[in-house]
């Protein structure tokens, strides 16, 4: 069959790079196109068989929203599509109502709290997810927002973690925190600054560094300066030795508000680094880290916890150790084959 995989670009996020597994994953059996529709940017590997089509418009707002509602439903009808399963789009497919020849899975990759924001939006998303065949939620929170009918629709299936990783070198680990994720609002890396303002004043033997790129990169580089520790932070910017760096640094940190199921969380996990990351919604984090166990998990922008839980890491080998060993267990739950093998039993009608 003619599977269309619908995403905001090949390459950046975690969702894009699930849809790029996605896609290279159903090819044996189906012809895949992948649509990119926000951005022509590539970095994840995408089989050669698939077709790559990018629909994007430099417009912005509600006309390009428009704008790339209506190149996608042109784009399904060119290319005979018969399955299509969307990482992106929302009420853009406000479009794609009625259309019965089209099997629509769409998936919902953060916190619809955030994401349908307004009055408008969520009315709209509600009228698009009603006419989905099936919804693909992360979180037991996140399919729980919505209406019964609608949940009636959706199927729990979490990211896979990425074959191949390292495993953390527990002997012989830099004196390094680090954070791997965009530089937005979202991620609340002011609040990790705060707390490593904390545990500089105590444990001057450790850095931190930030991976990453994002519209808040001088903003959060001033800040650092101002918070006088400009000499413990490092902003590197994207890596793509970043599972390398993982594997030979002391703590993995992640303070966002709000996320979906965080690709860097569950690599952290995987990889063994002992972890810390707020317990934020839509419930990602406690779904995968059993504070105490595995890791540890914080409130939401409490910048104390963060610092108390770094000191008691960087002060207790033995604790990291046990984390570490509990945490690469997440390896044998998520392999591709079974995450992917999830997706591929929704096509099945």
């Amino acid at each position: 069959m003619n599977i269309a995989i619908i995403s905001h670009s090949a390459g950046g996020g975690g969702a894009e790079r699930v849809a790029v597994n996605l896609a290279n994953h159903l090819l044996n059996e189906n012809e895949v196109f992948f649509c990119a529709v926000h951005s022509d940017r590539r970095e994840y590997y995408l089989d050669p068989k698939v077709q790559y089509d990018y629909i994007g418009t430099e417009r912005s707002g509600f006309r390009g929203q428009l704008s790339i509602a209506i190149n996608l439903r042109k784009y399904i009808k060119k290319n005979n599509i018969e399955v299509m399963i969307s990482l992106d789009i929302s009420v853009e497919g406000i479009f794609l109502i009625g259309n019965k020849k089209l099997f629509k899975i769409y998936s919902l990759r953060n916190d619809p709290t955030k994401v349908f924001n307004s009055g408008l939006k969520k009315i709209l998303s509600n009228l698009v997810y009603w006419d989905a065949d099936k919804i693909v939620f992360q979180t037991p929170d996140a399919r729980d927002y919505f209406c019964q009918k609608i949940r009636e629709h959706g199927v729990l299936i979490p990211n896979p973690v990425k074959s191949g990783l390292p495993y953390w070198n527990e002997e012989n680990h830099r004196k390094e925190v680090v954070a791997a994720c965009r530089m937005a609002k979202q991620k609340n890396l002011f609040m990790l600054l705060d707390a490593y303002r904390i545990v500089w004043e105590k444990r001057q033997d450790y850095k931190l560094s930030i991976y990453g790129e994002g519209e808040l990169k001088e903003a959060l580089v001033r800040y650092a300066e101002q918070l006088g520790i400009s000499e413990a932070v490092k902003f590197h910017g994207f890596s793509s030795e970043i599972h390398k760096i993982m594997a030979g640094s002391a703590i993995y940190v992640s303070s966002s508000d709000y996320e979906g199921i965080s690709n860097s969380m569950l690599e952290a996990l995987a990889i063994g680094i002992p972890a810390i990351c707020t317990d934020c919604p839509v419930g990602g984090a406690r779904m995968y880290i059993r504070d105490g166990e595995n890791g540890y998990l914080i409130p939401v922008g409490d910048a104390d916890v963060m610092a108390d839980r770094m000191l008691a890491l960087m002060e207790d080998k033995k604790l990291g150790e046990s984390f570490s060993k509990e945490s690469v267990k997440i390896r044998e739950e998520l392999t591709d084959d079974r995450i992917f093998g999830m997706w591929k039993a929704l096509l099945v009608r």
